[in-house]
């Protein structure tokens, strides 16, 4: 299961784009951090991934909230700045199979097996399963 801080990397690539997934990490990568359940237009998150719309998209589909069930603020820990070359290629493929390109033109202009794409592939589906399982949650309770 990926980590709190994995999850909204994945949002933020998601919603705004990997390069502003590697400009949020270089800002806060490696330290805590804290997000307003709603953040303002003019919030630092809001700015850096392209607008108040984009940033509330992201929060609430990281799908916490407080004891009355709205989106309530949270804090944890993201990782460092990518550095390695591993977590580069993941982000390539997982962009590439976006853009629906085969698993063996992937691996194969990548440099990795396709294996390592197929486990990618898991990975984004269930990523997609879980943000439609907590839509239809929030839908269903309106």
């Amino acid at each position: 299961m990926a980590s709190d801080g994995q999850k909204l990397l994945d949002l933020i690539a998601e919603h705004a784009g990997d390069e502003k997934v590697a400009a949020f990490l270089e800002l806060r990568g490696g330290g805590f951090l804290v997000l307003p359940g709603k953040p303002a237009d003019d919030h630092w998150f809001s700015v850096l991934v392209g607008g108040g719309d984009i940033a509330r998209k992201i929060v609430e589909a990281m799908g916490y909230t407080n004891h009355k069930g709205d989106v309530g603020g949270f804090r944890f820990v993201l990782p460092i700045a990518e550095r390695s070359s591993a977590e580069k290629n993941r982000r390539e493929i997982r962009r590439r199979l976006k853009l629906g390109q085969s698993f063996n033109r992937i691996a194969r202009e990548v440099g990795v097996h396709k294996r390592t794409v197929e486990r990618q592939y898991s990975a984004l589906k269930k990523l997609a399963n879980q943000n439609a399982a907590n839509h239809t949650r929030e839908t269903s309770s309106c």
